[in-house]
């Protein structure tokens, strides 16, 4: 698209090209069942105006989850970016993932994943963001389901990031 910023598509793909299946499925399937549990849950359980009460309730908490979200993930890519990965020897060392073909360093692994989160946090903060104006023409229920599973599964980025980083530093 020559009019329109869509660098970000290759952080995206490099992300989905280094996960294993056992991320994958703690990633991505883990929350889309919750996800979809959760329209099943909220299908059942909502009547009347009590929800609109819960959606917004329920929007005005994921605003701030996603917005604390990203401010950490972007500050923790700045503090990141400025480390002097050549002075720490553990970050050059050639990991065990492949990018089109390549072994690639420990930096880089971690700084896929923490680009990444960012990105999927900054798209589910507009999703929610939006959601008012979804509402108008997608039923609440997979508004919810969409957003559930966006929560978890920015959350669960964060915790592998989080631990990814610990095992980079501590188990070699």
């Amino acid at each position: 698209m020559k009019y329109c910023y869509t660098d970000y598509v290759f952080t995206i793909l490099d992300y989905f090209s280094i996960i294993n299946k056992k991320e994958f499925i703690f990633e991505w399937i883990v929350p889309l069942t919750f996800g979809i549990a959760s329209y099943f849950l909220v299908q059942d359980h909502m009547i009347g105006s009590s929800d609109n009460m819960f959606i917004n309730n329920f929007l005005t908490i994921l605003t701030n989850l996603f917005a604390i979200l990203v401010g950490f993930t972007i500050a923790t890519v700045a503090i990141f970016t400025t480390t002097d990965a050549k002075k720490i020897d553990v970050l050059n060392k050639v990991s065990d993932r492949e990018l089109r073909g390549y072994k690639i360093p420990w930096f880089r692994f971690v700084y896929v994943n923490l680009i990444y989160s960012a990105v999927a946090g900054i798209v589910m903060l507009i999703l929610t963001l939006l959601s008012q104006m979804l509402s108008l023409v997608v039923k609440d229920e997979v508004i919810v389901c969409v957003l559930v599973a966006g929560a978890l599964h920015s959350l669960l980025l964060s915790l592998r990031n989080t631990t990814n980083l610990y095992f980079i530093y501590y188990n070699h």
